[in-house]
């Protein structure tokens, strides 16, 4: 059975989408670009509420730690995210379920004009790569700004 059937045959089922994010659970390190993570990552309530906690550094220095909390909204049937960190930063995410994996969502400014982001997590090998796109025109054109290996530790 595919994957995108199963999720229409569990639609509306807590079980199911909660069950989608269950690859994020563990202790993971990235490389980025310009920095270096490790994330612990627990799911908590049958996994529809999952809490990731972050270190980045560059160069051998922090550069901050953060708190995301990714949590089912049953009454909307989305996911729904939440990013604090030390630097006084906090941003919200909307979820949406397109072309066979949930992409979420934020708008923001840039320089004074308005911004999408949207970050894509996916399993992949042995663990999994996030995608971060932006785009100027509202989501008409999109460039991807990331991508960022997840592996266990």
């Amino acid at each position: 059975m595919s994957r995108f059937l199963a999720l229409l045959l569990l639609a509306g089922s807590a079980w199911g989408a909660c069950s989608e994010f269950d690859f994020l659970a563990g202790n993971w390190k990235s490389v980025g670009k310009q920095d270096q993570a490790i994330a612990h990552t627990v799911r908590m309530h049958d996994g529809c509420l999952i809490e990731e906690k972050w270190h980045f550094e560059q160069a051998g220095k922090k550069l901050f730690d953060s708190v995301m909390l990714r949590s089912w909204d049953s009454d909307a049937k989305r996911w729904m995210l939440a990013y604090a960190d030390d630097n006084g930063r906090w941003q919200t995410y909307e979820g949406r379920f397109e072309r066979g994996a949930w992409r979420f969502y934020r708008e923001r400014l840039a320089d004074g004009k308005p911004i999408v982001v949207r970050i894509t997590w996916v399993p992949g090998g042995k663990g999994y790569v996030q995608t971060i796109e932006k785009s100027e025109d509202r989501g008409a054109t999109w460039k991807q700004s990331e991508q960022i290996e997840h592996a266990p530790m």
